[in-house]
């Protein structure tokens, strides 16, 4: 009985010990090791409460306002094509336009990474031999032709304990966001500076 009983012993210390560590991962995979991003509270002055009296004010959309692309107004279609072909042709806003794709590019890529990564591969070949060929003797039936096939296929996923790809998500997301400013910036500036020359 003692021989039977010490080894259902070490089984159960072995199955409780496994769930115990099982539980123990399940509770530390939801945890979030990144610190909460908490935006700077301002204290506005009384004088900035955005009334009339104040120095901000509600905004109030006007049509009459001159627009980026003021000038249409002009009703001139040369205008309109040189100012076109000034903003297609820029390599500022070129520069700037890549470096955005390229952000976006690289948050979708980080994105990617939550989600299991699935590839395959197939591949042949047929390969014609001489019927002269050295070793191959004067009544010998061996192959002429040979050929081969190749597969392959792996899948792969990487769960996300400790959130570090969630939170490579969101920093590729607020890059994303940075240059998309940064291209609305140059692309208001250049047609400012466009403004200032005519």
């Amino acid at each position: 009985m003692t021989g039977r009983a010490a080894p259902l012993r070490l089984n159960l210390r072995l199955k409780r010990s496994f769930l115990v560590g099982l539980s123990l991962a399940t509770m530390l995979s939801g945890c979030d090791m990144a610190p909460r991003y908490n935006p700077t509270k301002l204290t506005m002055p009384a004088e900035w409460e955005g009334q009339s009296h104040g120095v901000l004010q509600s905004a109030r959309p006007a049509d009459d306002a001159i627009r980026p692309d003021w000038w249409t107004m002009l009703g001139d279609p040369e205008l309109n094509r040189l100012e076109e072909q000034a903003m297609r042709l820029n390599p500022d806003l070129q520069a700037r336009a890549e470096a955005f794709m390229q952000a976006r590019d690289v948050a979708m890529e980080a994105k990617s990474h939550l989600y299991p990564q699935v590839t395959g591969g197939a591949g042949g070949a047929k390969y014609k031999g001489s019927r002269h060929r050295l070793w191959r003797g004067a009544g010998s039936q061996g192959p002429v032709y040979m050929s081969s096939e190749q597969y392959s296929g792996t899948a792969t996923w990487e769960p996300d304990f400790w959130s570090a790809i969630r939170n490579k998500v969101r920093m590729a997301k607020q890059g994303t966001q940075a240059e998309a400013a940064a291209y609305a910036l140059a692309k208001l500036s250049s047609r400012r500076n466009s403004r200032v020359i005519m």
